[in-house]
């Protein structure tokens, strides 16, 4: 069978997304879902403007064509990567609380309010 292929380096496949099958992928998923998934989830109306895979494609040509998409405002993507980046360390951000700040993981599992 031969030896597995390696991930794609990044400076190769940050081209992708300039490539017409993704703009395509894109704009029917924006078509379909055009509010971002998350803000949806918490009763709020916010265009989506970012198209995302749900599972990092992390290289890999077939999971970046046939991986799960949803669609995110730049807010909720940008959180996203960040907490999908296993060096950061900084506490995840689930919840707003009343004041309008995100409420961390662990004071929102023990019902703190900040």
């Amino acid at each position: 069978m031969g030896r597995p292929r390696r991930a794609t380096p990044p400076e190769n496949w940050k081209r992708w997304y300039d490539l017409a099958v993704w703009r395509s992928k894109r704009a029917a998923q924006l078509r379909e879902h055009p509010l971002c998934q998350h803000c949806f989830q918490q009763g709020l109306i916010v265009p989506a403007t970012v198209v995302d895979h749900i599972q990092p494609h992390r290289g890999s040509w077939n999971a970046f064509i046939l991986g799960k998409l949803q669609s995110l405002c730049v807010d909720h993507h940008n959180n996203k990567r960040w907490h999908d980046n296993p060096r950061t360390k900084a506490p995840r951000f689930q919840q707003i609380g009343l004041d309008g700040y995100p409420v961390a993981d662990n004071d929102a599992d023990s019902g703190a309010a900040r």
